[in-house]
């Protein structure tokens, strides 16, 4: 049988260990949040043909000048596209461009997350972990 409370204080050690700097690199170097948090939007395109890498996606869509862009690949032939708030008619031009250099994209999804939300959301997420 393992002896765990004689070793406790070795536990304990190990646990600081761990913790510590976890907790100085998150001083240091704080949170990526991420659109939930911030506020922005999420286009979802799905490709009938073969999906190209998000990189490309990504840089294409910064291309167009509505700010940056980051893509991740969805299941087998949709990108996920994640932007800063976009009006219907930057939408309506990332759309374009997306489809003129990839004819068959479709848009699947648009969500719109503003950044009061996102501050409660940020609120409510520290209080639980609090």
């Amino acid at each position: 049988m393992y002896r765990i409370i004689q070793k406790r204080n070795w536990l304990f050690g190990l646990s600081l260990a761990v913790m510590v700097p976890g907790i100085i690199a998150w001083v240091m170097f704080g949170l990526k949040l991420g659109l939930d948090f911030t506020g922005g939007s999420r286009l979802t395109v799905a490709f009938t043909d073969a999906r190209p890498e998000s990189v490309k996606v990504a840089e294409l869509v910064t291309s167009v000048g509505v700010g940056t862009a980051t893509a991740q690949t969805a299941g087998d032939k949709e990108v996920i596209i994640r932007l800063p708030n976009l009006t219907n008619d930057q939408r309506q031009q990332v759309l374009t461009s997306v489809q003129g250099a990839y004819p068959g994209a479709t848009e699947t999804a648009f969500e719109s997350v503003g950044p009061t939300l996102g501050k409660e959301l940020f609120k409510r997420a520290v209080i639980a972990i609090g």
